[in-house]
This record gives C-alpha cells, sequence and structure tokens, in this order.
C-alpha cells in the first residue's frame, strides 16, 4: 500500500503551497545545536535546487455505496448532490475545500464534517452520506463506487528530487510510476 501525505507549507507572508509527498523522509543536519533553534524560528530558510517530473493530473470523485442511485451515473454534477448530505473536512486539499464550499454555499445540500478519509469510508458505507476526494485516493477494492465528478479543479501529483539526482533508476521509477497510474481506474478522467 502506498501511503501519500498532503503537506502544507507556509511561510510568514509568503503564499502556502500544498505538496503530495509518497512515504518521503526529510532530514535536516545541523552544525551547531544552536542552527534547529534558528531554523525552526523562522531565522534560517531550506534552499536547494530541485527538479519537479509531473506523475498524473487527478480529477474529483463522488464516493458513495455501490447501491446508491448515483453510483450508476458515468458523471456527477452539482445539482446531483442537491438535497443529499455531504461529508467534508480531514484535511482536504485546497482544490477540493474551493469545490466543497461551492456547493456548500448553494444552501442546496446538508454538509458535515468528516474527521479523516477513513472515517468518511465508515459514514458512507453507514449511509451517513457521500464524498468528494482526489481519484488518486481510491484504494480500488471495489467496496464503494467512485464516480467523476463534474468540475474543473484538478490535483497535479509530481515528484519533486535534487536536480543533481542522474540516476537511471528514478528515470525508470518515474515511467512505471506514470504508466500504473494512466491505467488506473479512478486517476484520470
Amino acid at each position: 500500500m502506498v501511503t501519500w501525505n498532503l503537506l502544507e507549507l507556509r511561510s510568514p507572508g509568503r503564499k502556502a503551497y500544498e505538496l503530495l509527498v509518497c512515504t518521503v523522509v526529510i532530514a535536516f543536519a545541523f552544525i551547531e545545536s544552536c542552527d534547529l533553534i534558528h531554523f525552526l524560528t523562522g531565522e534560517f530558510e531550506v534552499k536547494y535546487v530541485q527538479i519537479v517530473f509531473d506523475v498524473i493530473h487527478s480529477h474529483i470523485y463522488l464516493i458513495c455505496r455501490r447501491d446508491d442511485a448515483l453510483a450508476a451515473k458515468n458523471l456527477v454534477t452539482e445539482s446531483d448532490l442537491y438535497g443529499r448530505t455531504l461529508m467534508i473536512g480531514g484535511g482536504s486539499p485546497a482544490a477540493l475545500r474551493t469545490v466543497q464550499q461551492r456547493i456548500i454555499s448553494s444552501g442546496k445540500v446538508k454538509y458535515f464534517n468528516s474527521a479523516d478519509h477513513d472515517t468518511t469510508y465508515v459514514n458512507i458505507a453507514a449511509k451517513r452520506g457521500v464524498c468528494l476526494a482526489p481519484g488518486f485516493l481510491n484504494d480500488h477494492s471495489g467496496q464503494l463506487a467512485w464516480i467523476p465528478f463534474e468540475c474543473k479543479e484538478t490535483f497535479s501529483c509530481q515528484l519533486v528530487t535534487h536536480k543533481t539526482d542522474k540516476r537511471e533508476s528514478l528515470s525508470h521509477f518515474i515511467s512505471i510510476m506514470k504508466k500504473l497510474y494512466s491505467e488506473a481506474v479512478a486517476v484520470p478522467l
């Protein structure tokens, strides 16, 4: 199982960035013990030269029970959710929060906060509501239906590495990732 984490990087007076990372460990070596304090208080910045590889662009999907009427649709629209209960929260990325807020602001859906994605699955199974999620979160278990949701928002999933990383194995890894995701259900639209 691959674990993806969404990190939000913020710096005072600067734009916030969201990064999707896959089991990445970042280790910092500090020359002097006081350097850690300076780094944590924002006096030091981490600067490095990077190269970015686009892996996939994931779309938003509606997750519902397989016996839900929406599961029979090929594409779900905002109006299909009117009169339904939508689960939100659980660390949703900015693009997804934008779509959720647009739907909620219509005043035509009920909603409640779900603590995390696993809890959301349980709530869907218990018929408490439906959820919108990035396609890359699809567990492919077949227990729930994942239907493409009509919206312009997508998620760019990238692999970021150091600019001097010229390993042949990295090129092979990127090719494999692109191939796997291009063939996966609930990732490309």
